[in-house]
């Protein structure tokens, strides 16, 4: 993730000079693997879309900030992480204070247990269940398959924060996995 590109910091160079194919450029470059890591955060969303293009529209608003146009790519994945952590915090507010009627609940039918979607769908809910800072550092470490130094630069957290909330979210999870 932290490789320098030297190609990096030509489009970097585009960008800030205005360069009128620069930020396509930019979407076409970074765009997939900021939609996989929202995915991987958030997982299934309606707002998916949205939130990859708030994504790009921030950094390009903020690329002015980036200190070494060599490391676009992990300065923009931490900027991925950081919305989608925003999101779920927002989301989870939200989820507090909404009261709605058990009829008004929807019945979730089960899923046959060898169907790859359902066990996607499982890990979601228990992800769901997580706090925002222990979901990130889990989905980066065994879904983007980050080191906990990548995980720390990527989140925005010290090292012993990552470690602490990495140790927390698997022991959730297996809690969570246990009373399933």
């Amino acid at each position: 993730m932290d490789r320098p590109d030297p190609e990096d910091a030509v489009l970097v160079a585009m960008i800030r000079a205005g360069h009128k194919n620069a930020a396509a450029t930019f979407f076409d470059r970074y765009g997939q693997r900021v939609e996989r890591l929202l995915m991987r955060v958030l997982g299934p969303d309606s707002e998916l879309e949205d939130v990859l293009h708030e994504v790009f529209i921030d950094a390009l608003s903020a690329i002015d900030q980036l200190r070494d146009p060599n490391k676009l790519e992990s300065w923009l994945t931490r900027m991925t992480v950081l919305k989608a952590r925003t999101l779920i915090r927002r989301r989870q507010r939200w989820r507090i204070i909404q009261f709605r009627a058990p009829s008004d609940v929807p019945e979730i039918p089960d899923a046959p247990r060898n169907d790859a979607r359902a066990v996607l769908n499982e890990v979601q809910r228990v992800l769901r269940r997580l706090p925002a800072d222990e979901r990130v550092c889990f989905t980066l470490r065994y879904f983007e398959e980050m080191t906990l130094p990548e995980i720390a630069a990527a989140s925005g957290l010290s090292l012993a924060t990552v470690k602490r909330k990495l140790k927390r979210s698997e022991e959730r999870v297996r809690k969570l996995e246990a009373a399933r």
